[in-house]
């Protein structure tokens, strides 16, 4: 009697497996670098904290998907402090108290559409809720280590995410710093789109008064498609 057929084992499966993104993306999970940076981030979590959880990694293409995409804002790597970053960028769970660059945001939102924000809610998952993909150019940090994970193959998955975004529901694009801005230049996935916006990273004080939202606005407008509601009630 033969013995049954043993599979191989499957290291790194599709993260996105049941949502339309995971469909669209499927082919950039069988890559080589892939693998690559799978381990080497599996690694950096077996010496040290990284951040956020790996169950809230992907949090964003999770609560997001690529059909309800109107906007996305890309920022460049999460908050590299305990139990703030949870796969949404510029976002903290609720009760959080909230990063500067947080802060810079909900004041930028008071003065730019006289939106009001809760100095105690700091969870931007409304917005993810109503069509707006919070992605960062990396998805993972060590603590304490800003940056710490560029060049490990976050910014090829995320050129691929836009590219797939950009095809399938072209969405305007809000890139806040020069890590998100690197997208529209020459050679990457948005170099020549019409619908990008373009601003500081928030804790600079060159992000005050760059009316992003309303920019963001008026682009859709343009496209005669409705506004964003940026208000942060559920």
């Amino acid at each position: 009697m033969s013995e049954p057929r043993r599979e191989g084992p499957v290291t790194h499966p599709n993260p996105l497996c049941g949502t339309d993104w995971g469909r669209l993306l499927e082919d950039e999970f069988v890559q080589p670098y892939w693998a690559t940076s799978m381990r080497s981030i599996e690694g950096d979590r077996a010496s040290g904290p990284v951040y956020p959880p790996d169950s809230q990694v992907f949090h964003a293409l999770e609560l997001t998907w690529c059909e309800s995409t109107k906007v996305v804002i890309l920022g460049q790597d999460p908050y590299p402090a305990e139990g703030q970053a949870h796969g949404l960028c510029f976002s903290v769970p609720c009760g959080v108290p909230r990063p500067y660059s947080l802060a810079r945001i909900h004041g930028e939102l008071g003065t730019d559409l006289e939106v009001s924000t809760s100095r105690y809610h700091g969870s931007l998952a409304p917005w993810a809720h109503r069509g707006v993909l919070l992605l960062n150019t990396t998805l993972t940090v060590r603590e304490g280590a800003p940056g710490s994970h560029r060049g490990m193959g976050w910014e090829r998955f995320t050129d691929r995410v836009l590219e797939v975004g950009a095809r399938e529901r072209d969405p305007v694009f809000l890139l806040m710093g020069e890590e998100a801005r690197r997208k529209a230049k020459a050679g990457g996935p948005l170099w020549g789109s019409p619908n990008v916006v373009a601003v500081p990273q928030p804790r600079y004080h060159a992000f005050r008064d760059s009316k992003p939202f309303s920019k963001v606005n008026r682009r859709l407008r343009e496209l005669g498609r409705d506004e964003m509601d940026w208000s942060l009630e559920p």
